[in-house]
C-alpha cells in the first residue's frame, strides 16, 4: 500500500471533512487530564490499548488484509491527538489525522488552507474525551473495514 492508495481510501469515507466538521463545530477549552483519567477514559473504550511511556501515547493495532491498522491516540492540554497508521514492508504508512485532513483537502483544492492549520480533538469535559475517542474509533473502524475488503 502506498501513500496515495491509503488517501484515496480516506477519501472515500470523507475523514478529511469529518475531521475538520468535528473540529470546527466543537468550542476550543484547556481541559488537562492526568495520566490515570486518561488511562480510565481509554479502558472504557473496551479495546487493548498500551501505553507508550516514551513517547506518552496510547497505541491500538489490528491486522488486516493490507498489513497492521494502528490507532495511536495522544492527550495534550485540550486536545486529542489521533494517528493512523498501515503496516507495510516494514514502514507505516499513514500519520496524524490533523496532517492526513490536510493533505485530502489539498488534493481537492491544492492552495486550501485551514484555520488552525493542524487542529486536534478539541476536549471540553468528561463527556467530550468520550466523545472524541469515539469518533477516533469510529474513522479507525471505517478504515479498517476498507483495509479488509
Amino acid at each position: 500500500m502506498t501513500e496515495s492508495e491509503l488517501l484515496d481510501l480516506l477519501a472515500e469515507l470523507n475523514t478529511g471533512e469529518r475531521y475538520y466538521q468535528y473540529c470546527d463545530t466543537r468550542p476550543r477549552a484547556k481541559l488537562s487530564l492526568s495520566l490515570p483519567e486518561q488511562k480510565r477514559a481509554i479502558e472504557a473504550t473496551g479495546l487493548g490499548f498500551r501505553y507508550d511511556a516514551r513517547e506518552k501515547f496510547f497505541a491500538h493495532r489490528v491486522d488486516t488484509a493490507h498489513g497492521p491498522l494502528s490507532l495511536h491516540l495522544a492527550f495534550s492540554l485540550g486536545s486529542l491527538e489521533v494517528i493512523l497508521g498501515v503496516g507495510h514492508d516494514g514502514k507505516v504508512i499513514g500519520g496524524p489525522l490533523h496532517v492526513l485532513a490536510l493533505k485530502l483537502a489539498r488534493r481537492r483544492e491544492p492552495e486550501y488552507r485551514h484555520d488552525p492549520p493542524y487542529p486536534r480533538l478539541p476536549l471540553q469535559d468528561e463527556a467530550s474525551v468520550s466523545e472524541a475517542i469515539q469518533f477516533a474509533l469510529v474513522l479507525h473502524d471505517e478504515l479498517r473495514a476498507k483495509l479488509q475488503a
